[in-house]
């Protein structure tokens, strides 16, 4: 009995250490209050794009386009309309990622500038400056 105790606490040590080793990035709405999260968003080492996840729900949706994408634009060097994270990654990546008010803000590192973005959690749009 014993080692069957030592065995699901080993076991459940291991499953815990590999979820977070696969994270590069982890907000959360996190209430200390509450003791409660509604949102979380992150970004994992083998995925570039961000996804956000809705506790309630179960749900997640993946961020990978910035800007807008009925854009038409006859140069990509400085073109937030064009940045995708999937597609130009390691060139542009996520360097930090922060959750305020229901809004998920985070910074997109390119060679041609630094991008300021936010995903609304809500109407599920994403801006970037």
């Amino acid at each position: 009995m014993k080692l069957k105790r030592i065995l699901t606490v080993y076991l459940v040590l291991v499953s815990a250490y590999t979820s977070a080793s696969e994270y590069r990035l982890y907000a959360s709405d996190y209430s200390v209050k509450t003791k409660k999260e509604n949102f979380a968003a992150y970004v994992l080492k083998d995925n570039p794009c961000i996804t956000v996840y809705e506790f309630k729900t179960g749900k997640s949706v993946q961020y990978c386009e910035l800007g807008n994408k009925d854009k038409k634009a006859s140069s990509v060097h400085g073109d937030i309309s064009l940045t995708h994270l999937q597609r130009d990654y390691p060139t542009a990546y996520v360097v930090d990622l922060s959750m305020w008010s229901g809004d998920v803000t985070f910074t997109v590192a390119t060679p041609w500038s630094d991008l300021s973005c936010t995903i609304d959690i809500q109407t599920q749009a994403v801006s970037c400056e």
